[in-house]
């Protein structure tokens, strides 16, 4: 006779930590590669979007406030378009698949903006968003233990606040700021908490406005069409702040902190239709590379470096080349009507031994009801309209394709953004 063994509260709570502690090693040894580092779920891109072309960001910067979290300028470019918008993750993401579905990442963001020029006429436009992601083992499957907490996680939390100030005049310029409390857990006894923050910069050029406006191209002769083509710059520092010490020992490990530096692109056309102009079509590309500012030292503890470190401007940030030194990331998407785009990219880490193909799509509920309303209205909307023409609910679809056998095949992310676009309030 066979006898099968019973895991009592306690016992079960152990193998989840045991588990949880295992699947950290992994996590630091074979998905980042940086295993000098702590807190490593900080390196998490939260966004469907950006996961679903490489996790590039140059290309929805302004677009969805959860990209602040990866750079805080993107909030400013937001701001100048909307006033308000969420967006999450749901369900949450099940972390590392192929090992369990006990490690999961969540995240969300919340931000308001003020676009002065509506009100003022001045070109400047400010935001601010609150910022929450979380990252750990899921004890929801497990039963209530007098040993666990109910308020207990184990892993990371990171909890955060965003403000940027953006200026369009000639280009579009947003520099922006997130101060964050990050608060690891491995065990009841080994608990951390530490501030930090993260800067960005963004330009974008819209070179045809540009040449319109100084009479150097004939663009109003394709009326009712209109082109756009807007090249951008991007640069972030994510996660300055000190070491961080679980044990009160005068050495700490040093934080992921990371340089980041991208070029994107934005073309597309628009068509005018009573008043109003319809994006008929779009395309977004972008390069963008990584670099961890940790130097590791042989016989004394490893320390932050400054600059782009690693980064080659020519070869890595323009050509698109990786090495063991930097990470690589490529995207792009095309875009119908601003309701259906479909996106893919490639995530390049060789000193990690990952390499992802990524690919997704995006889905505006509200868009045909949109398309609807600008084909049937003249002129004066009433407010019940001019509400529902800048009222957004979009899903976001993305997942990781890579070898079989690793631990992020079919990572799969489900987001939502719901958004409320800035109108005039008045003639």
């Amino acid at each position: 006779m066979f006898y099968k063994p019973v895991l009592n509260k306690s016992n079960r709570f152990c193998a989840s930590i045991v588990t949880f502690i295992l699947l950290l090693i992994l996590l630091a040894n074979s998905v980042f590669a940086v295993s000098e580092a702590a807190v490593l779920s900080l390196l998490i891109s939260p966004s469907p979007q950006a996961n679903a072309m490489g996790q590039t960001y140059g290309n929805i910067a302004g677009k969805d406030p959860i990209a602040t979290q990866f750079n805080p300028a993107s909030l400013g470019l937001w701001a100048q378009n909307h006033y308000f918008a969420t967006s999450y993750l749901s369900p949450d993401v099940q972390w590392l698949p192929g090992y369990g579905d006990n490690l999961t990442y969540y995240s969300r963001s919340t931000a308001l903006g003020v676009n002065l020029k509506n009100s003022t006429g001045l070109p400047i436009s400010y935001g601010l968003s609150f910022n929450y992601s979380k990252f750990g083992l899921d004890m929801s499957s497990l039963e209530a233990s007098s040993i666990l907490h109910s308020n207990y996680l184990f892993g990371d939390q990171v909890q955060s606040t965003s403000m940027a100030l953006a200026v369009d005049y000639f280009v579009n310029a947003s520099v922006g700021y997130t101060l964050k409390t990050i608060t690891s857990r491995l065990a009841s006894v080994y608990n951390a908490e530490i501030n930090a923050y993260d800067v960005g910069v963004i330009v974008k050029a819209p070179l045809c406005k540009l040449a319109d406006q100084c009479h150097l191209l004939p663009l109003k002769k394709l009326r009712p069409f209109r082109p756009y083509f807007n090249p951008g710059l991007y640069y972030s520092l994510a996660n300055v702040g000190d070491k961080i010490s679980y044990t009160n020992s005068a050495y700490g490990d040093p934080l992921p902190r990371t340089v980041s530096l991208g070029v994107n692109l934005e073309t597309g056309i628009q068509y005018k239709i009573n008043h109003q102009y319809l994006d008929l079509v779009s395309f977004n590309w972008a390069h963008e590379t990584d670099d961890l500012l940790i130097k590791v030292n042989r016989d004394k503890p490893s320390e932050y470096v400054n600059g782009f470190h690693d980064i080659k401007i020519w070869d890595n940030l323009l050509l698109g080349q990786a090495n063991d030194e930097i990470i690589s990331k490529k995207g792009w998407q095309v875009e119908f009507a601003n309701f259906y785009s479909y996106r893919m990219g490639k995530f390049e880490d060789p000193d990690g031994r990952v390499f992802l193909e990524t690919q997704g799509y995006k889905i505006n509920f509200l868009q045909p009801l949109k398309l609807l309303l600008i084909c049937k209205s003249d002129r004066n909307f009433s407010l019940i309209n001019t509400l529902l023409m800048n009222i957004n609910f979009e899903y976001h679809y993305s997942r990781y394709k890579t070898t079989t056998g690793h631990p992020l095949k079919d990572t799969k992310f489900n987001g939502y953004v719901i958004s409320l676009d800035n109108f005039p309030l008045h003639k």
